[in-house]
């Protein structure tokens, strides 16, 4: 266990997502509290061990900025980042939203940052970008519009008036001068869409699916969904070039939220939190259901992808609050990595149980694909409160981002196995915000 180094920042939200590129370097992106600004997008490269920082831009204008996750090509040459920001456009100076909150993609250059292109969608309304992905050349975008149109390069999305929103996605040409959209789609009816993952078949379909939540019936192209209560839904779309379609959603009734989906060839992950106070129950197939404990829990998923059908279903938590921020796959199809915190005791599948040693404690927890049982697990954490944000995989190494209130804080212990206590003194940083390795 070899924690690598720290990132310190401004007051803020801190760390909140993380990748690698092929050669290992490590790309944070944070959003920092500016008393003149407001909220600003930082990203920053460092070292693949982490103890030198190479470069960092900060995207300082007047408003608020949303930063939700970042992507690296193959190649390592380019990141992407997607969110929202209102007022003044961070990569385009005097620039303004359109609404309230506008969506915007950037392309930026791994070398040094500068931005190559960006683009931006907005109403008079909310729109919010929430997920990202590049595979082969292009970039895959999620999130949600409100009430109105918007044009994304030809193809109009319409908001639904009396709904608060639509989830959408987009396939944008990543190699286009400009950021050109080669698609959109859209639910009808009222969906919010949280974090999108592409794989590949066998045969090499592009599969694309979304997941999010729904308040009502909804439909995707002519697959449709029936509820009158909050649901939580993933959806899948087949990538056929210049166009794509929905052919399957799934929907399980809970008062919760969706965090973040993965995929591979063998199937879809999903992650997210639960609220079933009072004996509540979720449905996540037969044989699947979860039960609600005094405050909330996450949950973990495996779906099929032909159908959607539920392979395995895990529930993580104790009596009081515990929450999930991310998930990833290892690349080799065996093994997930999921983050987040928890509170006292919290449960985490095979009998295996973790104790906070503050008010709220990070864990980061290995599970087989296969079968969802546990591989290992750690705590990370001091006095006080500790988070964990999406974490990212390469070469046999997890990397992850979060932020710290403790002063002086154990980076990571192992719940499994030998256990490895690195201490980190963090009472030198700011905000708390930290990058840390692990294996």
């Amino acid at each position: 266990v070899i924690p690598t180094g720290l990132a310190g920042a401004p007051s803020g939200p801190g760390g909140q997502a993380v990748q690698t590129d092929s050669s290992g370097s490590v790309y944070l992106g944070t959003i920092v509290e500016s008393p003149d600004t407001d909220w600003d997008i930082v990203v920053r490269k460092y070292s693949a061990d982490g103890t030198t920082e190479l470069w960092t831009q900060h995207f300082e204008v007047e408003g608020r900025q949303s930063f939700r996750e970042l992507a690296i090509d193959e190649s390592g040459q380019s990141i992407y980042l997607v969110g929202s920001y209102r007022d003044f456009n961070p990569f385009q100076p005097g620039a303004t939203s359109v609404g309230n909150f506008d969506i915007y993609v950037a392309k930026l250059s791994t070398h040094d940052g500068s931005v190559q292109w960006h683009r931006s969608w907005g109403t008079s309304a909310d729109e919010f970008g929430s997920g990202i992905e590049v595979s082969n050349g292009s970039v895959y975008v999620t999130g949600r519009v409100g009430p109105g149109e918007i044009d994304f390069d030809g193809t109009i999305i319409s908001g639904q008036n009396g709904n608060d929103s639509e989830a959408i996605v987009l396939k944008i040409d990543a190699e286009s001068t400009n950021g050109q959209v080669v698609w959109a789609k859209q639910s009808n009816g009222g969906a919010n869409a949280a974090d999108i993952a592409v794989s590949h078949s066998a045969s090499n379909e592009t599969w694309v699916t979304i997941g999010g939540y729904v308040s009502n019936d909804v439909s995707f192209d002519a697959v449709g969904l029936s509820t009158t209560e909050r649901s939580l839904f993933v959806a899948r779309l087949i990538d056929i070039g210049e166009d794509a379609t929905f052919t399957w959603a799934r929907s399980f009734r809970s008062d919760g939220d969706f965090k973040a989906i993965a995929s591979d060839e063998a199937g879809i992950y999903a992650t997210g939190d639960l609220r079933l106070r009072d004996g509540g129950q979720v449905d996540f197939g037969p044989g699947f259901s979860m039960e609600g404990r005094d405050d909330s829990d996450a949950y973990l998923l495996r779906l099929n992808h032909h159908d959607g059908s539920t392979v395995w279903a895990n529930q993580i938590g104790g009596a009081l609050q515990d929450k999930v921020s991310g998930l990833t796959t290892d690349g080799a199809n065996d093994q997930l990595i999921v983050t987040g915190g928890f509170q006292d005791t919290a449960e985490f599948g095979s009998g295996v149980k973790l104790t906070s040693h503050g008010s709220f404690d990070s864990f980061a927890g290995a599970f087989n694909t296969s079968d969802g049982s546990l591989r290992n697990l750690r705590r990370m954490g001091g006095s006080l409160s500790d988070f964990l944000s999406v974490p990212s995989y390469h070469a046999g190494w997890v990397y992850a981002s979060g932020r710290s209130d403790s002063p002086y804080a154990e980076f990571p212990v192992s719940a499994i196995g030998t256990t490895d206590d690195a201490f980190v003194d963090l009472s030198a940083e700011p905000s708390g915000t930290f990058l840390t390795r692990f294996r």
